[in-house]
């Protein structure tokens, strides 16, 4: 227990500290694109491009004078060879503009190729005789299109293009705040801030030690609350606010507590969300409303649906229950805590009770950038939480002697293993089964002696083994038109590998830090996205353990035997047959390369 009244005195003092700092970073965080822009502004010349409409090039408009009809679709105008940074442009027109129809691109280099990137932000003047673009970005060319009707027309008067870092400090000054109080996404942030500062603080007031064996006696009440804050405000960690950059809706505001939507979980913002949204309220086992036909959404992504067979995607429950919108935080939030919770009990089991470690090393797993870039969907999270499970409920059941127990924990097993089976991505599953199964290898080497197994058990393990035997019996009679159209598909039902190619990559892991403000210059980030690994110091001191300091530590030989192969497979390859043997052709040199980091 803390002597709180001893500290009540600094603990008051590190609230006010932490409630005066939440606000200050809050309020910061919400100007942060605009401080950026303007120390950028500040740092390139202020200058001023202005073109009239005879200097601009045009595009599938006819023209007489300064006006311009709409000839094709296809549109638009374009002011050449900027060349620099803009904070804003202004068109101006000579008649009032009779069109709401108006987009705005900018055309940059970037990786040696043309990027054109979208500005959303355009404001129309009222008398309709103007309207700005917010673009502060360097860019080539400007691209304008206006109108799109055959007929629609304009007159334009000119195209202003300015470098001006009053226009960003005046944005700044006159920042409304009351969207985001009305949305509560600055008292959301505000709490989070908090927190955050708050915790910091508290290791300048207890001791270290005392405070930390406290959260590890509290932990799950205090995960417990975490969820419970996450799904009352329905936080998650989609992308799909991008919807509004693609259908433009300036009722819809902007809803992003922290961090930033990234177009490059398209599989998750555009496919597997919209999906899982499409689902309720039926929750039905087969659904025609993505695709327009019957579409099998248990088995394909796995969607939550009302059938008996969703205890194998224990995370989709909660859609049954909470609806939509909590059931999304629910999804998000208890995956994430459950996978630093069971790697930290995993981590445990193998790092012989060292707390410390195990803390490191589920911190480096859950927060690792492979599991984050590729959190939703949920093939490489959940490969992990129910591989890790599944050796933390056999070391449980290996340890108790408690007929209850072993019941629960038999029952648990059975669950995992379907729920791992079911993950549908065998380009993961099958490198981390090899994993997995080595660990459970080495659970029975060394509890050998000491496990004590009864013939009561095999009663109703055989009794959990037909009930899981039918379930899946189930499953695959009512999806078997879906297992028969993947199995024939060239991807991934007859993708055949031999690995090798990825030497290049062993040293990876250290790019990873910049890969999230890297992404608008990397093709797909996420493909990036390894573990850190820190290679190769941890197989020098695995080598250091085993022939200097000759500890025989049996979880290092397993698992140095298991790298060698693995390396043996990503950076050399094995022969057709001894690849499809080993089930390893239904991966690829790349994804067994994160295993190996694993």
């Amino acid at each position: 227990m803390f002597p709180l009244n001893k500290y009540l005195k600094s603990l008051i003092v590190l609230i006010v500290i932490s409630f005066l700092s939440s606000v200050f970073l809050s309020s910061i965080y919400s100007l942060k694109s605009d401080i950026c822009n303007f120390v950028l502004s500040v740092f390139n010349s202020e200058q001023k491009i202005e073109k009239t409409a005879d200097d601009i090039l045009f595009f599938n408009y006819q023209k007489s004078n300064s006006e311009f009809v709409v000839s094709d679709n296809n549109n638009f105008l374009m002011i050449e060879n900027v060349n620099r940074f803009s904070t804003n442009a202004k068109v101006e027109f000579k008649e009032q503009l009779k069109t709401d129809c108006i987009e705005v691109f900018v055309e940059k280099k970037a990786d040696n190729k043309n990027k054109i990137i979208n500005i959303p932000d355009i404001r129309l003047s009222q008398d309709g005789l103007s309207f700005e673009i917010n673009i502060n970005k360097s860019f080539r060319n400007l691209i304008i299109k206006i109108g799109n009707n055959i007929g629609n027309s304009f007159v334009l008067d000119k195209v202003i293009c300015c470098n001006d870092y009053k226009y960003n400090l005046n944005k700044i000054l006159k920042y409304d705040f009351k969207e985001e109080i009305s949305n509560n996404i600055l008292l959301i942030r505000c709490l989070v801030f908090f927190v955050f500062v708050f915790f910091i603080g508290l290791h300048f007031i207890f001791d270290i030690n005392i405070m930390y064996e406290w959260l590890y006696k509290k932990k799950y009440y205090i995960f417990a609350f975490v969820v419970l804050f996450v799904v009352f405000f329905e936080l998650n960690n989609s992308s799909i606010g991008l919807w509004k950059n693609i259908i433009p809706d300036t009722s819809v505001p902007s809803n992003t507590i922290l961090g930033t939507a990234r177009n490059v979980r398209a599989d998750e913002l555009g496919v597997y969300t919209p999906m899982l949204l499409s689902q309720a309220p039926e929750y039905s086992y087969f659904n025609d409303i993505v695709r327009g036909t019957k579409t099998d959404m248990f088995m394909i992504y796995g969607q939550p649906v009302k059938n008996m067979v969703s205890v194998f995607r224990p995370f989709l429950l909660p859609f049954l229950f909470l609806g939509t919108a909590k059931g999304l935080s629910c999804f998000w939030i208890l995956r994430l805590i459950l996978l630093f919770l069971i790697s930290f009990e995993f981590l445990l089991i193998f790092t012989y009770k060292n707390r410390k470690l195990s803390l490191i090393g589920s911190l480096l797993i859950t927060f690792s950038p492979i599991v984050q870039w590729w959190f939703t969907p949920s093939y490489i999270t959940d490969v992990l939480i129910f591989g890790e499970l599944m050796i933390v409920l056999l070391y449980n059941y290996m340890s108790v002697d408690s007929i209850n127990k072993r019941i629960a924990f038999t029952f648990l097993f059975f669950i995992s293993a379907g729920s791992y089976m079911l993950i549908l991505y065998p380009a993961w599953q099958i490198p981390f089964f090899y994993v997995f199964i080595m660990l459970i290898i080495l659970l029975f080497v060394n509890n050998f002696q000491s496990f004590k197994f009864s013939k009561k058990e095999i009663g109703y393990i055989s009794l959990i083994s037909v009930l899981f035997f039918v379930l899946f019996s189930y499953i695959f009679y009512k999806s078997r038109g879906t297992i028969d159209i993947i199995t024939h598909t060239v991807y991934p039902g007859n993708r055949i590998e031999f690995g090798g190619g990825t030497l290049a990559e062993i040293f990876q892991y250290w790019s990873n830090i910049f890969l999230p403000i890297q992404n608008n210059y990397l093709n797909n980030v996420s493909e990036q996205a390894v573990f850190f690994d820190f290679f190769p110091l941890g197989l020098i001191l695995s080598l250091i353990v085993i022939f200097k300091d000759k500890i025989k530590d049996r979880v290092l030989m397993f698992l140095l035997l298991l790298d060698l192969i693995f390396s043996l497979w990503c950076f050399i390859g094995f022969p057709a047959l001894l690849s499809k043997i080993t089930f390893l052709s239904y991966s690829t040199g790349k994804r067994v390369f994160i295993c190996l980091g694993f």
